[in-house]
């Protein structure tokens, strides 16, 4: 599990906005593919904060089918996964 913001979550909970995945993906040269997914956030919650993990859960679902279906799309160029699971090292570059 990484670490990952909520404000998302918390700004759709306010506004009762629907949440839509949306990305760009080349398919060939000169042809692209526009995707989008509704993201689920029909939660049976009044707690903003859990209705924001739920709903950011699900997004990053999306995100991670995404990026396997086209892992050559992607480039992580910050340290996307700042936390460590128990028991290891906390500097992962560190050699």
């Amino acid at each position: 599990t990484a670490a990952s913001t909520v404000t998302i979550g918390h700004a759709v909970a306010k506004t009762k906005c629907p949440l839509i995945f949306t990305v760009i993906v080349k398919t060939s040269p000169g042809k692209y593919k526009f995707i989008t997914r509704d993201i689920d956030t029909n939660f049976d919650t009044e707690d903003l904060d859990e209705f924001a993990r739920l709903t950011m859960q699900n997004y990053h679902s999306v995100l991670e089918d995404v990026i396997r279906e086209y892992p050559d799309h992607w480039l992580w160029i910050h340290r996307r996964f700042k936390t460590r699971p128990e028991g290891e090292k906390e500097n992962f570059y560190d050699t």
